[in-house]
């Protein structure tokens, strides 16, 4: 148990433990204990927005247990992402600097533009050799960066590329 669990005890109250889905409905009048179980679940969603979405929910959550004069827990492994800790502290503006530095150095938006390209053929190994020959095309086209393919989850003809490209490139393509 850490310090922060053991130095919480919430007034007698409602314990609310949910979904995202809690805030989109009423919370009872006494609400004691908020808990947001497994948050590391989402924060390693493969999608480069699930740190800001993961704070972002926490964020309302940790707002309507504050309406409610209630404790807030969250559970995870990651104690140290800054999703977990700036929603802790309630500090918006450094977790948008260690976001913005963080998409900055991975190539991601706002500092590139992102297009997930789907190719399906009559097989998995088919729509992966399309990925192949795009990859390469694009490789060839300055300011461009092809990722793939993969093999799109649970569709089994589909395969993925994604493509960055530089805001400034100005490609027209041919």
């Amino acid at each position: 148990m850490t310090e922060t669990v053991q130095h919480a005890v919430p007034e007698s109250g409602t314990v609310i433990v949910g979904t995202r889905a809690l805030l989109g409905v009423p919370w009872p009048e006494r609400v004691g204990l908020v808990a947001a179980l497994s948050v590391d679940d989402d924060l390693c969603l493969p999608d480069f927005r699930a740190r800001e979405r993961t704070f972002q929910v926490l964020s309302v959550l940790s707002r309507r247990a504050a309406q409610h004069r209630a404790t807030l827990v969250l559970q995870t492994r990651r104690p140290e992402d800054a999703a977990v800790q700036c929603t802790a502290t309630g500090d918006v503006a450094r977790f948008l600097d260690q976001e913005l530095k963080l998409r900055e150095e991975l190539e991601f938006p706002p500092y590139r533009r992102l297009a997930l390209v789907e190719l399906t053929a009559r097989s998995g190994a088919a729509a992966v050799q399309r990925g192949e020959w795009l990859c390469r095309k694009l490789g060839r086209v300055q300011g461009v960066e092809a990722l793939g393919p993969v093999p799109a989850r649970g569709r089994a003809n589909v395969a993925q590329v994604l493509i960055k490209v530089a805001v400034t490139c100005a490609w027209t393509g041919s």
